[in-house]
């Protein structure tokens, strides 16, 4: 059975472990966001808030509300981690609207396309029919 570790190295295991971005959210080691929980009535610190693994209960890792206010508080660099979550973050946002302006332009050529395939299915235009009952006329009424 392990043994229990002092505070001191608990605190700064999960400080390590979790992460905070510029909008304060938090997240665990697996780069998922993490969840925000209160203690319960069996532990010694019921209705103390704390962030958890997403995965809970099979990561049981998490780290008190009041640590994550204090690293904030206190103006602590933003880690390697946070950096490249919000780079992460950034790329994808940008692919995103990539992706959405690639949507509207392949909209707009269908769009295009139908309109074109519709008047190519067209037997032929007023126009010509009015020329064919003029030819037909004239033919009838003068002769060959």
């Amino acid at each position: 059975m392990p043994s229990s570790s002092s505070s001191n190295t608990s605190q700064s295991h999960k400080a390590r472990i979790f992460s905070v971005d510029l909008e304060g959210n938090v997240y665990c080691h697996y780069y998922r966001l993490a969840v925000r929980r209160v203690a319960r009535h069996r532990s010694s610190r019921a209705g103390h808030e704390f962030y958890g693994c997403p995965l809970w209960p099979d990561c049981k890792i998490f780290i008190w509300k009041e640590q994550v206010d204090e690293t904030l508080s206190c103006g602590v660099n933003i880690s390697q981690t946070n950096r490249h979550i919000i780079q992460k973050n950034e790329a994808l946002e940008m692919k995103l609207s990539n992706l959405e302006m690639e949507k509207s332009m392949l909209e707009e050529e269908n769009k295009k396309l139908k309109h074109k395939l519709k008047v190519s299915k067209c037997p032929a235009s007023p126009y010509v029919i009015v020329l064919v009952l003029l030819f037909v006329c004239f033919k009838c009424i003068f002769g060959h």
